[in-house]
């Protein structure tokens, strides 16, 4: 027992029983395997098990941790799954440090013993490309968690393919765990800008970040970064924002953390895509003194799967996690099962080889919860009711799961059917929610957008309205009534809504796009440009921002400033249809504008060949082509191209009298070695 040896700590440890275990034949291997990763110098671990030494002086909170449970940090039992990067200890790796513990610490032949190396640079090589945190957030000696999202912008000029990511923190030893997203916007830039320490608080995304599809990105201590295969990435874009969010202990005296970010990039596009599904407990209500109170969720798969690993969510209350898979044949599989929960050492579990699941299989979660005095990690003394809700005092429980479809043909059947469950469970679980906290802002949101969605605005409206009275700032909700009253025909009042919200948030892309929109329907292209403008600062990634500057400027006359938006649509979405016409408009009027000081042959020409290309066939984008080398003086190419255009429209029927005779017109021109001029 613990207490057998304890007059031995301190001791030389190379007396004791002869056939005992040694540290460095026995012991250092097993804590070099599970424990060394972090209790190293410069780890996450209060103190370092690299050598006898430390070994020897920590024996008592070793076998202490060990004998408890505590410590490795591994959440899971064995079931039917194999997890990477396994940190449970083995009955015969106990054994060992307990007999070792009682037959005095024997040292061993240390000499032969070899040290595990942990290199300065990267695990998984060398990275891509390495991004890094801009300031370091002061964590302060004392005081709560801290859940802080700092904001790293990724320097891209074009999409790459992420297989892998690995992050390494100035210091380590300050950091519980770590969750990453991506920003496609400027909203988590612009929260950040709000605040005068670098990022912004929050335990859960206040912003438009979100994760990568099919893809949990994170850090735990201790856990060994992974590569994807190379058919499995996800896309990252200019313009992305990284988002770290970090879950902060202070441990006694001030410290600084700032991150770098190694990214590994696929050789292309991947074959296949993954997917994350979603059991949850959205409906909790657990009462006080409640010492086993239970939720379960299911879902039955439409089709066969590929899963790959699974993260498991709850909180302080939480007390047992499980998923089971059944199989069509009634065959159970444990695929994870958490006997005891510990908010502090959550984790994603990635399995050693995919697990695969034929269609009719049945997902089975359960979570089990403990709001009684007794759980030692119960946030409230003494026990109060605890509802569901994104707040570390609230509660919640959630598995997600990363798989692949056995058929990429699937993807779509799966996606449509597991997003109507998804949807139907949060609805509920809005319900609930109003049902206990009657005007809760974030259901009323939640119920309002599904209404929305179903065109029943009048009654999203309602729901829109309860948020704004509860939280009048709450800048979604104001968006979103802006959105449903424009449906309604109710534009001048959506109009305040969206000013609202560009008044609360200046970089609201979405906001002022809409602004915009409703401006140029009325005429008021000056307006039109200046909410568009600022809709594409918001936002400078988006192509519909872009092409709605583009094309307000367009009309405007403003052909040079309209191209560039237009063109960079393109670029960041090159089967945009409008952006394409809306780009061959310019070069139109580049090439046939009556105003001599409008037009320009040579860039007319530049933009008119970039929309043709890949879109040959079209007649209107060959007109264009033919008109911009004519305007060029190169009359060859301009009948060559005007020839195609009239035999393409010929041939396809779709054109009017009118345009045919168009056609002909500028091909008679252009055969005369004439440009042509539009009115």
């Amino acid at each position: 027992m613990l207490g057998s040896s304890c007059a031995m700590v301190g001791c030389g440890g190379l007396e004791g029983a002869p056939n005992a275990p040694t540290f460095a034949q026995d012991v250092a291997p097993i804590l070099h395997e599970k424990c060394s990763a972090c209790h190293r110098p410069g780890g996450p671990a209060p103190f370092d098990l690299l050598t006898y030494e430390d070994a020897r002086t920590q024996a008592l909170q070793i076998l202490g941790a060990i004998e408890e449970g505590r410590m490795p940090p591994w959440l899971p039992i064995p079931g039917d799954v194999e997890f990477e990067g396994d940190r449970s200890l083995e009955g015969e790796e106990r054994e060992i440090l307990r007999a070792w513990f009682d037959g005095g610490m024997r040292s061993g032949e240390l000499t032969d013993m070899a040290l595990p190396s942990f290199e300065d640079g990267w695990a998984l090589g060398a990275p891509d490309r390495t991004i890094r945190t801009t300031r370091s957030f002061p964590v302060p000696a004392t005081g709560e968690d801290i859940f802080r999202n700092l904001v790293i912008p990724v320097p891209l000029s074009e999409r790459v393919w992420v297989r892998g990511i690995e992050i390494r923190f100035t210091d380590a030893s300050v950091v519980h765990h770590a969750m990453v997203t991506l920003d496609q916007t400027s909203s988590s830039r612009r929260m950040a800008g709000l605040d005068t320490l670098p990022g912004y608080d929050g335990m859960f995304f206040a912003t438009e970040a979100i994760g990568p599809s099919g893809f949990l990105l994170g850090w735990t201590p201790g856990k060994e970064p992974a590569l994807s295969p190379q058919d499995l990435a996800f896309a990252l874009d200019p313009g992305t924002d990284l988002v770290l969010q970090l879950h902060i202990r202070p441990r006694g005296d001030a410290r600084d953390v700032g991150a770098e970010i190694g990214l590994h990039f696929s050789a292309g596009a991947p074959s296949r895509t993954p997917l994350t599904l979603r059991l949850g407990a959205e409906e909790l209500d657990i009462p006080p003194g409640e010492a086993s109170y239970t939720e379960e969720d299911s879902y039955l798969l439409p089709v066969d799967i590929e899963m790959l690993g699974v993260y498991p969510h709850a909180h302080y209350l939480g007390k047992q996690v499980s998923l089971e898979a059944v199989l069509p044949d009634s065959t159970r599989l444990t695929v994870l099962e958490i006997p005891e929960w510990d908010f502090n050492w959550q984790d994603a579990y990635r399995f050693e080889a995919p697990l695969s699941l034929p269609a009719g299989t049945r997902l089975d979660a359960r979570f089990v919860y403990d709001n009684s005095e007794s759980n030692p990690h119960n946030p409230t003394r003494p026990p109060e009711r605890v509802i569901y809700g994104p707040r570390s005092t609230d509660e919640m429980g959630e598995i997600w799961m990363q798989v692949v479809p056995g058929s990429g043909a699937d993807l779509p059947t799966l996606v449509a059917d597991f997003g109507e469950k998804d949807l139907a469970s949060k609805v509920e679980g809005w319900r609930h929610m109003l049902a206990m906290k009657p005007g809760e802002p974030t259901a009323h949101v939640g119920l309002g957008t599904v209404d929305q969605s179903n065109g029943r605005h009048q009654e999203a409206v309602r729901h829109f309205e309860e948020a704004i009275d509860s939280r009048p700032g709450y800048v979604v909700a104001h968006y979103n009534m802006g959105v449903s009253l424009e449906q309604l025909g109710r534009v001048d009042e959506a109009v305040r809504h969206f000013e609202t919200v560009a008044r609360l948030d200046a970089g609201h892309a979405s906001a002022h796009t809409n602004l915009g929109v409703i401006a140029a329907e009325r005429g008021e292209l000056q307006r039109a440009v200046a909410h568009f403008e600022a809709a594409v600062h918001g936002n400078p990634n988006h192509p519909e921002g872009l092409n709605n500057l583009g094309n307000a400027l367009r009309q405007m006359g403003a052909l040079s400033r309209a191209a560039t938006h237009l063109e960079r649509a393109l670029d960041l979405e090159p089967r945009y249809v409008a952006a394409r016409f809306n780009l061959a408009l310019v070069a139109w009027g580049l090439a046939t504008a009556s105003d001599g000081s409008t037009r320009d042959g040579d860039v007319a020409v530049r933009l008119a060949e970039r929309v043709v290309e890949g879109h040959a066939a079209d007649y209107r984008l060959l007109d264009v082509l033919a008109a911009a080398y004519a305007e060029a003086g190169r009359y060859e190419e301009a009948v060559a191209a005007a020839s195609r255009a009239v035999r393409l429209a010929e041939v396809r029927g779709d054109s009017s009298r009118a345009e045919l005779s168009g056609l002909g017109f500028r091909l008679r021109l252009y055969s005369q070695n004439r440009p042509f001029r539009a009115r």
